[in-house]
């Protein structure tokens, strides 16, 4: 097996420290939320506010697909960006139609997803009660992150990654945007990463560097108030597949023949594994992180369902029925022990919601 390299971040507070009891994980049941025709995909979560992609007004209610026995491909993706309280049962439509798969995020009552305007790539918001739009460009079209991932958002501060070339070599920046001051700022990052997520004030993201003819995979961080960095680990194995909340940071490891593996940082800096041997963790989205909670994809039973792992209690497993058929490449949403994922059972993919 190879070495784990690690360096240990006091100075930062990266880490967690859980109180309460613990949560019921385990298979149980879900209820719908969003049963609309078409696919309801993408979900995010804050408190009562539920934030989606709606397909419903697609000409095929889907996007981007094989049309059945036809063979034909379905160029359209037709959809809008959508909220829903969950206590009163109000849905709101939050942007215009949308040509692009598109992956909303809400945080502190903000929704943030990519837009275009004007062929100009950049974000787009709107408060999560009602559609009010103000769009942000990015200053750089050589953007360097997945145009269909989901925004690195949280306590309004965005984050991305971008590049351009100087004398012959590609340079790499990654920049921050406070969205509701306007105000961006660039910070120096070391060649090669592959991911950003946004914790407040700090920035973590994914670095690969070439060292004794071994890729090294570097989780570092950034405190944009005091200029802080730190690499908080570096490993032979790749890192990815970042996930955080307040001073909770989780993050997947492929470890060649184990497979991928889920970790979170102690409040000691060191990483500790939260899903099990029996465990099969899909590589092909992120983690999702609530205070105490941390919620991935697993298909250790051949398709795909939710996997959650409770910090209050150190018990992890699979919290999604047998009868849910759950898509590999959308994300669950998790906040305030709720869990919202994507689920076809009845054909269309619709929105369920499990409580822990």
């Amino acid at each position: 097996m190879r070495r784990l390299l690690l360096t240990v971040v006091l100075p930062l507070g990266l880490g967690c420290c859980t109180t309460g009891d613990p949560r019921d994980i385990g298979p149980g049941r879900a209820r719908p939320v969003v049963e609309h025709r078409g696919d309801q995909i993408h979900p995010d979560l804050e408190g009562r506010w539920l934030v989606w992609f709606d397909l419903e007004n697609d000409p095929n209610g889907a996007c981007h697909s094989s049309l059945g026995d036809t063979q034909e491909y379905d160029y359209t993706c037709e959809g809008v960006v959508k909220s829903l309280d969950l206590i009163t049962g109000r849905e709101i439509t939050l942007s215009e139609v949308l040509s692009e798969e598109t992956q909303p995020v809400v945080s502190e009552g903000l929704v943030v997803w990519r837009c275009w305007q004007q062929g100009i790539c950049g974000l787009c918001t709107s408060p999560v009660d009602r559609q009010e739009n103000t769009f942000h460009s990015y200053a750089n079209s050589y953007y360097y992150y997945d145009w269909t991932s989901r925004p690195a958002v949280d306590r309004g501060v965005t984050a991305w990654i971008e590049y351009s070339y100087q004398e012959g070599s590609q340079v790499y920046k990654l920049r921050s945007l406070e969205l509701l001051t306007g105000h961006q700022a660039d910070h120096p990052i070391d060649p090669y990463p592959s991911e950003v997520i946004v914790l407040g004030h700090r920035l973590a993201w994914v670095s690969t560097v070439w060292d004794q003819e071994v890729y090294h995979y570097r989780l570092e961080s950034l405190d944009t108030l005091t200029g802080h960095h730190q690499i908080l680990l570096d490993s032979e194995h790749a890192i990815q597949g970042l996930g955080g909340q307040g001073d909770l940071l989780a993050f997947k490891q492929d470890q060649g023949e184990d497979g991928v593996r889920v970790f979170y940082l102690d409040t000691d800096g060191q990483p500790v594994r939260a899903d099990s041997d029996e465990a099969r963790v899909s590589a092909l989205t992120p983690i999702s992180v609530d205070q105490d909670l941390l919620v991935w994809l697993d298909h250790r039973e051949g398709d795909y369902q939710v996997a959650a792992y409770d910090l209050r209690g150190g018990q992890g497993g699979l919290i999604s029925s047998d009868r849910s058929l759950i898509g590999a490449r959308i994300t669950p949403a998790v906040d305030s022990g709720q869990v919202v994922w994507a689920d076809r059972r009845n054909g269309d993919w619709d929105l369920y919601l499990r409580n822990l």
